[in-house]
């Protein structure tokens, strides 16, 4: 008879962001139907017992959603990553001198009045 190891063990808790990760697409229903984030906070705070809060809900939501965005729009039309394309350079890149020609001189044993005047 074979037995996991794992097998009475529960898995570890999810983190604050994971649950509101989670509850995101369920956050942003409820918004759009109206609700206002007051009574939406209010109802993870009392009845899914979120312990957070109110500043940390509104941090986590607004990373959340970038976090989404910013994987949305780096994915092409088709599902795939854009492929920048550079344009090919048309003239050489100029050679840089490693001293530049700045036409200023000045007498380094000079004394320093005269320097400044």
């Amino acid at each position: 008879m074979t037995t996991s190891l794992l097998a009475g063990v529960s898995p570890p808790p999810k983190s604050k962001a994971a649950q509101l990760a989670d509850l995101l697409p369920a956050i942003e229903a409820a918004l759009a139907a109206g609700h206002p984030h007051t009574a939406i906070f209010d109802h993870l705070e009392n009845k899914l017992g979120l312990a957070l809060t109110y500043r940390y809900y509104q941090i986590t939501l607004h990373r959340l959603r970038k976090r989404r965005d910013e994987s949305s729009s780096k994915k092409g039309s088709n599902g795939t990553s854009p492929v920048p394309v550079r344009a090919p350079r048309s003239t050489p890149r100029p050679i840089v001198s490693e001293e530049p020609n700045t036409g200023f001189s000045y007498d380094l044993k000079a004394p320093v009045d005269d320097f400044f005047s």
